[in-house]
């Protein structure tokens, strides 16, 4: 299981994640007292003990999302019927892959990739019809949750809703894209009433971090050969 940071330490990383807790402790507006690319469940980011109740919260979400991708593997397997083979490898690889967000930073999309396969199962029908709803529920409040802690969260969650909505009006199963639309708004905006935060805040929240991305962006483009850009793409599209 993932292990939790205890004190902030004094570098920059660790220094932001705790301005992260204080925004919350502070009780500031997002997209009003503070703009940046995090929401106000931001301290859900990191464990860091500044306060014992938002500590708390980061490291039960942290294991939940740690369990989640690991049960959303094996239910993956199961509903797959899988070979013995690939229960192997999956055994051999489930120790990296659980490690591999300590190395590459990338412990956000974990809870994501978990919330993939389950959509996944539910397009191809490998799930049950009658838990379809509960899930969709679910997992638009897990995507809620994950749109409020950091904006390219936000992004993605969305880029999940639109596809999996897409498929679903293309199978003329529309009460799934309804479910999940109509469900993920609900939640968002009443997490962030719960929050303290004004709702007038809430389109700022998208508009400011699309100006500050596009900033982000900007100030880490490297100017080189155009055909790089093509090779990507390339690679993208073969990956």
């Amino acid at each position: 299981m993932p292990f939790p940071y205890f004190i902030p330490l004094p570098e920059l990383d660790s220094g932001g994640i705790a301005g992260l807790y204080m925004i919350t402790m502070k009780h500031f507006q997002i997209a009003e007292d503070v703009s940046l690319q995090f929401g106000p469940l931001a301290f859900l980011y990191e464990p860091v003990v500044l306060d014992s109740s938002l500590y708390i919260s980061s490291v039960v979400l942290r294991l939940f999302s740690h369990s989640f991708f690991i049960f959303a593997i094996a239910l993956f397997l199961l509903k797959q019927s899988a070979s013995w083979k690939q229960y192997i490898l999956v055994f051999v690889l489930l120790p990296v892959l659980a490690f591999i967000h300590y190395i590459i930073g990338a412990n956000d999309y974990e809870l994501l990739f978990g919330i993939l396969i389950l959509l996944y199962l539910i397009i191809i029908q490998k799930i049950d019809v009658r838990y379809h709803t509960p899930i969709l529920s679910f997992v638009s409040f897990l995507l809620a949750v994950e749109s409020l802690i950091k904006f390219n969260m936000t992004v993605s969650s969305i880029s999940l809703i639109v596809i999996f909505s897409i498929i679903s009006i293309i199978n003329k199963q529309y009460r799934k894209a309804l479910i999940i639309c109509v469900s993920y708004g609900f939640f968002l905006s009443t997490l962030w009433l719960v929050l303290d935060q004004n709702f007038t805040n809430l389109p700022l929240y998208f508009i400011n971090n699309l100006e500050l991305s596009s900033g982000y962006n900007i100030v880490q483009a490297i100017d080189g050969p155009k055909f790089q850009v093509v090779e990507g793409i390339i690679g993208i599209v073969f990956v």
